[in-house]
């Protein structure tokens, strides 16, 4: 109790507390295999962040902070069986529990934790997603007048901003890097897991939902009064390394037959940016979605979890 607040903690065996994890985290009447992963992966999640709120009184909580749990109320006899088939097991890394990760669909590839959150995690690596059928594809428009006001709305001191784009990708092909250009010339650049959720706001359903998306608008390069073929979105510069990457709005030059001549920028026509992706989710570890497939495919829970896991195992561990 604190003040007028009582917190109420649920006590409970690990198998009954997974099996008021899973029919929240993937529909009970997905196929066994599946549920087997899932459960395999919210256990072993769980036993990586016990004590996560000791603070509090109580090793985990039941939100998306730590894993959505609301007791088994809709639990099936599908999904406990599941549960009860893999009881005792975890996903093992070297002998120790793993961090197992999961989202709901990859879009196509998961991607390197590293990328991510700037952990390097060896069994957290980017896998194609091979057998995924369900992409989960969105897209929605904005101008660069909504782009500011979310920027300031989330705190950011920015000047109008004029452009933005994807400025780097993984070699996954999802994004890596992003940059908005503000009207001052300055640079504001979002990076690993801002990069997705750095537009995303409560009040809006704009979202940008994975890591894997485009960013492309209408505006067009003009070089020398020359009338152009593509949108500015379409045009990668190659830099001295070999790597590639989308060129922004301002600061351009070509290369012609001789010396350099200034790239203009104009016909932005409606002044809508579009941003296309697929996938749900951060993009680390174990497609939920993509689990599902492979099951259907006739995959076993073992071969699923060593599928998005590079390097693991499943058995039993020690002192658990």
């Amino acid at each position: 109790a604190s003040g007028n607040d009582i917190t109420v903690v649920n006590v409970v065996s690990m198998d009954d507390y997974i099996k008021g994890v899973i029919p929240y985290e993937m529909s009970p009447s997905w196929p066994v295999e599946a549920l087997k992963v899932q459960a395999l992966c919210a256990k072993s999640y769980a036993v990586t962040c016990i004590g996560k709120h000791n603070s509090q009184g109580f090793d985990l909580c039941n939100t998306t902070d730590c894993q959505v749990y609301y007791g088994t109320k809709t639990a099936t006899d599908n999904s406990d069986s599941a549960v009860e088939a893999v009881s005792g097991l975890y996903v093992l890394y070297n002998g120790e529990v793993a961090e197992t990760y999961y989202h709901a669909s990859s879009g196509g590839w998961t991607e390197d934790v590293l990328n991510v959150w700037g952990t390097d995690i060896p069994y957290l690596k980017a896998v194609e997603d091979t057998y995924l059928t369900e992409l989960r594809p969105y897209s929605f428009s904005v101008t660069l007048d909504e782009v500011t006001d979310i920027l300031r709305g989330k705190g950011y001191d920015v000047a109008d901003i004029t452009d933005f784009y994807v400025s780097e990708f993984t070699p996954a092909g999802n994004v890596r890097e992003i940059t908005f250009v503000q009207s001052n010339g300055q640079t504001l650049v979002f990076s690993g897991e801002r990069a997705r959720t750095c537009l995303n706001t409560s009040s809006s359903s704009k979202r940008i939902n994975s890591h894997r998306y485009t960013v492309s608008t209408d505006a067009r390069l003009y070089v020398n009064g020359t009338a152009p073929d593509k949108a500015i979105g379409q045009y990668y510069a190659i830099g001295g390394d070999g790597r590639t990457a989308p060129i922004s709005g301002s600061g351009l030059y070509a290369v012609p037959g001789s010396g350099t001549s200034p790239v203009d920028v104009s016909g932005t026509g409606s002044g809508q940016y579009v941003i296309s992706g697929t996938g749900s989710g951060h993009n680390v570890g174990m497609s939920q979605c993509g689990a599902r497939d492979m099951a259907h495919q006739g995959f076993t829970y073992d071969e699923i979890i060593q599928f998005y896991f590079t390097g693991v195992q499943v058995g039993p561990a020690n002192g658990l």
